[in-house]
């Protein structure tokens, strides 16, 4: 969809209700800073707002990025996404564990539901000092990157509503969807006690080919040597997201911070896709799907762990992915030699101007010339 499209289709009363903000007399408090007052003014005829203290103004695009705190590509695509439902108006959902859920707005479907806890995830990693040292440590960058962090609190998220039907609605539908599960009796209010999934780890976004949150992973930042890895139960989506159709090369990363990683730098988004694996043993069939649909690709490159067991993942998939190409000549498959464990612990080493040289020195596989290391475009990756 086009961003003319978006904005045509999209009004700044539908953001700001997908939110769950109330402007009161056209003003809230800005977001942006710590506005004590109500600064910030809505134009829900013109879809504009500005703030009159710090003097931050926009469209719906902008508000986005600037609510959610990312790029100005990511905010374009979740705009699409509403943009997407807005027209025709969903039907009210029937189903009694859907109403209420007040802090998450009116939840038709599970994908609605997903993203207003993501929503509750984003704002929770920008209040907890801890989760943001941890992003740091890892070189991301937490405004380019979709990136939340779970305190385990998200049960409490309806706790000024004393409608208590709304609140047990609320932990029912966290319960399905596996962020919640039962944990005996609370020895201080003698009711029922929760376990909160994936508790203290910063939370990534996983997407449908709708580019709608189906699932999250969860990497815990206080234990490094037990149960690191969380994903959701019934595990579906891809990471970041399914790419673009236009593709024409792609990179394959064994995790998804390795692929966070990559989705900083400049080099990559002028010229890449990026897409994750889940691990050496996770080239599962929505990834080889959200690939094989790519009518442009080209070239398909591994930036897999520089280890015995990202070598012989990379020697596995080459071969899958050949096969599932076959007879496509165009299409080349190579990997990028790191000089470190992983594509995370390069950026933390380097300054990113290092995956300029690697991915100029990638090798590629199968054939005479590219089994010696020939690269056609490498010209493209010499700095001016």
């Amino acid at each position: 969809m086009e961003i003319t499209e978006i904005k045509e289709r999209l009004s700044l009363s539908e953001v700001l209700k997908h939110y769950n903000l109330e402007p009161k007399n056209s003003m809230l408090k800005c977001f942006m800073h710590d506005d004590k007052t109500a600064s910030l003014q809505v134009n829900v005829e013109k879809n504009f707002y500005k703030c009159h203290a710090c003097g931050k103004t926009g469209d719906v695009i902008q508000f986005i990025e600037d609510y959610e705190k990312v790029s100005k590509h990511e905010a374009i695509k979740k705009a699409g996404v509403l943009a997407l439902g807005s027209q025709p108006t969903p039907q009210k959902n029937t189903n009694p564990l859907y109403k209420g859920a007040a802090d998450f707005g009116q939840v038709e479907t599970s994908a609605h539901f997903l993203e207003k806890v993501y929503l509750s995830f984003r704002k929770g990693i920008f209040n907890c000092v801890p989760a943001k040292e941890y992003v740091k440590s890892r070189a991301l960058q937490l405004e380019d990157l979709e990136i939340g962090f779970n305190s385990g609190q998200l049960h409490y998220a309806d706790r000024k509503n004393k409608d208590p039907n709304k609140r047990e609605a609320l932990i029912q539908k966290l319960t399905d969807v596996g962020l919640l599960s039962l944990a005996g009796t609370n020895s201080r209010t003698g009711g029922q006690a929760y376990k909160t999934f994936g508790i203290k780890s910063i939370v990534f976004p996983l997407k449908n080919k709708e580019n709608q949150i189906v699932s999250f992973y969860f990497r815990s930042i206080i234990d490094n040597n037990n149960s690191k890895h969380f994903y959701l139960k019934n595990r579906s989506g891809v990471y970041p997201n399914y790419p673009n159709p236009e593709t024409k090369k792609l990179i394959l990363t064994e995790s998804i911070i390795d692929a966070a990683s990559l989705l900083q730098l400049k080099i990559i988004n002028e010229k890449f896709s990026v897409l994750a694996c889940f691990g050496t043993n996770g080239l599962n069939e929505e990834v080889l799907n959200s690939i094989k649909n790519l009518p442009e690709l080209e070239e398909i490159i591994f930036c897999f762990d520089n280890d015995k067991a990202g070598k012989e993942a990379v020697k596995k998939y080459s071969k899958t992915l050949n096969d599932l190409f076959l007879g496509k000549e165009a299409l080349r498959i190579g990997s990028v030699e790191l000089p470190n464990k992983d594509v995370n612990e390069t950026l933390q080493l380097h300054d990113e101007e290092i995956f300029t040289k690697l991915l100029g020195e990638r090798k590629f596989i199968f054939s005479d010339e590219k089994e010696k290391g020939s690269n056609p475009d490498k010209t493209t990756f010499k700095e001016k």
